[in-house]
This record gives structure tokens, sequence and C-alpha cells, in this order.
């Protein structure tokens, strides 16, 4: 059950109301009118909740409550079971089908929750505010350590290092440019304009990068345009690929 972090609300689909979705006029909902009797229509639905709460519709439509067991009743008596007198709930014991899917939905929720990556600003800061390497450290760039083949091993593990910290970060995280520091924005243009020589090659002869690090700088390409979320970066990842491809049929070994 994704919710929305802005408005503390969740969307609750119930099989129920199947039939009224199919005769929704979503294009009513385009109007401020139209979007508020959708809105308040869902809310007396019970499509729509706040998360956490202790009380839901369940499929039937029927209120529930979270009882002392930490299960949802309903209270009705609609059980067979003899137990229960036949009753669902209302504080422990056993619960309708109903109810239980309110259970269930309730725990993917706290399960989502659980798994929510951790944010990314402080992360992004972390790396933003460090001490600013020299320019002459600057000017003994990794590609020069690739073509010259000194300290190629610890080459590759560092763009395999950065692989796996890239790919840790939720999606889009430089996508809101306005949210993010103008250094740490600089770093990426850098570190773009450089992938993009590890990938196509120096073009000045002086030697060949590996090729599993070749592969390894272009998921690093793909994996920032997909972080900048923009349909400029997708395009431009795109096109490297066609260059790629091109590149490659013009060499013997073209895999």
């Amino acid at each position: 059950m994704p919710s929305s972090k802005m408005t503390g609300v969740e969307v609750r689909p119930l099989g129920r109301l199947d039939r009224k979705w199919l005769k929704v006029d979503l294009q009513s909902t385009l109007s401020r009118d139209g979007l508020i009797r959708l809105w308040n229509e869902m809310m007396r639905d019970g499509e729509l909740t706040r998360p956490g709460i202790d009380a839901y519709l369940n499929a039937n439509g029927v209120p529930t409550h979270k009882g002392e067991t930490g299960r949802f009743y309903c209270g009705l008596r609609v059980l067979s079971c003899t137990c229960c007198d036949g009753v669902c709930g209302p504080l422990e014991g056993c619960n309708c089908p109903p109810c239980q899917a309110v259970d269930n939905e309730e725990l993917r929720r706290l399960e989502v929750e659980h798994n929510q990556p951790p944010p990314s600003q402080p992360q992004i800061l972390s790396w933003t505010w460090r001490e600013q390497p020299k320019k002459i450290e600057l000017s003994k760039s990794t590609l020069f350590f690739f073509l010259s083949g000194e300290d190629a091993d610890l080459c590759s593990e560092l763009l395999q290092e950065s692989l796996e910290a890239l790919q840790s970060l939720p999606e889009a995280t430089l996508f809101d440019e306005s949210a993010v520091s103008p250094v740490w924005l600089d770093v990426v243009d850098r570190s773009v304009r450089f992938l993009r020589q590890v990938v196509l090659g120096d073009g000045q002869g002086r030697g060949e990068v590996p090729r599993t690090d070749q592969h390894t700088a272009l998921c690093l390409l793909l994996e920032l345009a997909m972080q900048k979320g923009a349909l400029s970066n997708m395009l431009e990842a795109v096109l490297l690929l066609l260059q790629l491809w091109d590149k490659g049929k013009q060499e013997a070994d073209n895999r």
C-alpha cells in the first residue's frame, strides 16, 4: 500500500467497489469540483485512509477496529467456528476473511515502511562537504592511471564501489536540482565527462581501458541518467549506446 508523504493519506483498493470505478468519469476529476467530489466519495467508502489508524472499512464495507491481539475485527456474527460463538472479535479471537484481508494489508504497509531506504540527502551532503582536492591532484585523473597501467586494480575497485553506492540511492535523487548542492552537481557533471572517456576510449592512442572497466563505467553512466530522471539525460544515454554500437561494428571483436 503506497502512501503519500505529502498528504499522509494512502489508497486502499476495495474489490467490492470495482463496478463503481467502471462508471467513474475520470475527465471530471480535471475540474476542482469533480476532484473534490471524488475525494469525498473515496473517503466515505474507505478507499482513502490515514496510515496507522486503528479503524478501516473491510472488503464488505463494514467498519473494523484493531483488537487487543493487534488483529482487526468487525464484531459481526459471520463465523462458522464455535470457539468464538461465531462472532468476529470484537477484541480477540478469530476474525472473518474480510477482516483477515485488512490484517494482511496492515502487515504489507508496515513492511513497506520498514524497508524504506534511508534519506539520500545526508549521504549526498557527506560526499559534498569534504576537503576539495588540489588542482595537481585533479590533474592525475583516474583515466591517466588506466591508460598508463598504474594502479589498474585500484581503479577497477573504485569504479565498482561507485556503482554500488549509486545503486543504493533512491531513483531520481538528482531530479530536483534546486534541492541539490551546486558543488555536488558540478562533481556529477565532471564524473559524467570522465566516464564517457572511459567508455569510449581516450581517443589519443595512449592505451586501452580494460573491457570490464568500460562496462562498469557504462553502468555508472546509465545509473546517473536514471538518478537525474530527465528525458534529456535518458536520450543522452540512448545516443551513447548507439555510438558504442557504431564503434563496435568497426572492431573485430564487437561483443
